[in-house]
């Protein structure tokens, strides 16, 4: 698999990986699909991989939309300059010709998100800004965004700046898109738009100057932002998180340390995220890697929502896994579908020569699997219609007492109003969803699609 830069669960258990690979003596663009336990799947681009073979690229962001089309993001280095395109497969791991004008990409950010019905928003970095662009699902620019002008481009910083991090935030009444990244001398740039391409002008754009670089951004209920960075305190880079209002863009001192947490795994100099994940009941997953500048492991921690490290997690809120890693690749952590385990992907090599080794995979338990005890599937509730476009009608003998709507990523957000047994769900991009129904005698959990 060459060397993996995102990943993505499917509903059906299976996760898709996309990198790069060498292929001639050239890196091209990688996608795979692996099956549950692990093993390539060879009903995906019938031996597992497929290839986008531009000398030089690589993928670097992967989703999946309702209609199971995989949506990839590629980046081409083409002497000093990058080329960025946004690439559309099918579920077998077919090129999708019907996608852009007819070739199967379109050219944008390759780092992107999903806002209503599948329409993509994707984000790139040009001199000193960032470019953002709005696309209708088919592929083809989105004429009423910013005004017919289909662009954002940010203030110039006067400065390098590196996008790494765009999302759409569906916890507020409006969705909004949040984009972050970092200037070359560590200063993090985050801004916030609506959909339609207007500044979110409650937000205040953070800049933070701490010698920071930015790596992860991840929405939570509150609402609330974590982004996490590479923390340079010589001799040694550090993780920290930090948490923002998404309503005001400042920081919330609730957690840890003014708003922030810093993290050394064994006290080595190399410590970088690469992951942040936000589970159902607001824990936090930090994964990445850490060791020396030549060698790794991969490294997960658990903050509760306060900012303290979960002691039921790891040993007191940490674990590391040897992974044998020679050269300073990414962990990458997602949950698996159905059980929401973490399943974790890198780099394993044995010389310093770049790439070249094999990839290592590991599933770590959370003790939040939506199998264990805490929740029954015992079917006391029932749903319907489903799949929906609007209403949700929850059907119990039992009284209601709180309702949390679930992602496939695991976000939770949780519905204040179900009057008479209802939820509205026609804000949700469409795609699967879990429903957690908690009442006076247990927490219930039932799968539904919207549309």
């Amino acid at each position: 698999l060459g060397f993996p830069q995102a990943l993505y669960p499917q509903e059906d258990g299976k996760t898709i990986i996309v990198g790069k690979k060498l292929v001639e003596g050239n890196y091209v663009s990688m996608i795979a699909r692996i099956t549950q336990n692990g093993a390539l799947d060879t009903t995906f681009s019938s031996d597992g991989i497929a290839t986008i073979n531009t000398p030089n690229s690589e993928f670097i962001s992967v989703n999946i939309d309702i209609l199971n089309n995989i949506i990839v993001g590629q980046k081409t280095e083409v002497g000093a300059t990058t080329n960025e395109r946004i690439y559309r497969f099918t579920t077998n791991g077919n090129l999708d010709t019907t996608f852009g004008s007819g070739n199967g990409f379109i050219t944008a950010g390759a780092l992107f998100t999903f806002v209503e019905n599948e329409k993509i928003i994707s984000a790139y970095d040009n001199s000193g800004t960032f470019v953002i662009q709005k696309f209708n699902s088919n592929g083809q620019a989105n004429t009423s965004f910013n005004g017919g002008v289909n662009k954002i481009i940010t203030v110039d910083d006067s400065f390098d700046v590196t996008c790494t991090a765009i999302v759409a935030d569906y916890y507020g009444s409006n969705t909004t898109v949040i984009v972050t990244g970092h200037s070359i001398i560590g200063a993090i740039k985050t801004y916030k738009f609506n959909i339609d391409g207007t500044n979110q002008s409650s937000f205040t754009s953070i800049t933070d100057n701490s010698l920071k670089f930015a790596r992860t951004l991840e929405i939570a209920e509150g609402p609330s932002c974590f982004i996490s960075t590479d923390n340079f305190v010589s001799p040694q880079r550090n993780i920290a998180v930090s948490k923002y209002s998404n309503d005001l863009g400042t920081l919330d001192t609730s957690f840890g340390v003014g708003g922030t947490v810093k993290l050394n795994f064994n006290n080595n100099n190399v410590n970088t995220s690469y992951t942040t994940l936000n589970q159902p009941d607001n824990k936090i997953l930090v994964i990445g890697k850490t060791g020396t500048n030549t060698t790794g492991s991969f490294a997960i921690a658990r903050y509760l929502s306060s900012g303290i490290l979960d002691a039921t997690f790891g040993n007191a809120g940490k674990t590391v896994t040897a992974s044998n890693s020679t050269c300073d690749f990414p962990a990458l952590g997602v949950p698996s579908i159905p059980d929401l385990k973490l399943l974790v992907i890198g780099q394993s090599n044995t010389t310093n020569s770049g790439p070249t080794g094999s990839v290592q995979v590991a599933k770590y338990r959370t003790g939040i699997t939506l199998k264990n005890n805490f929740y029954d599937f015992e079917k006391k509730i029932s749903i319907s219609p489903n799949p929906t476009n609007s209403m949700l009608n929850i059907e119990t003998q039992e009284k209601i007492n709180s309702i949390n709507l679930i992602d496939l990523l695991g976000k939770k957000t949780n519905i204040t109003n179900f009057d008479n047994n209802q939820v509205d769900v026609s804000n949700l991009q469409n795609g699967v969803y879990f429903i957690e129904v908690a009442t006076e005698k247990s927490i219930q959990v039932q799968k539904f699609i919207k549309n």
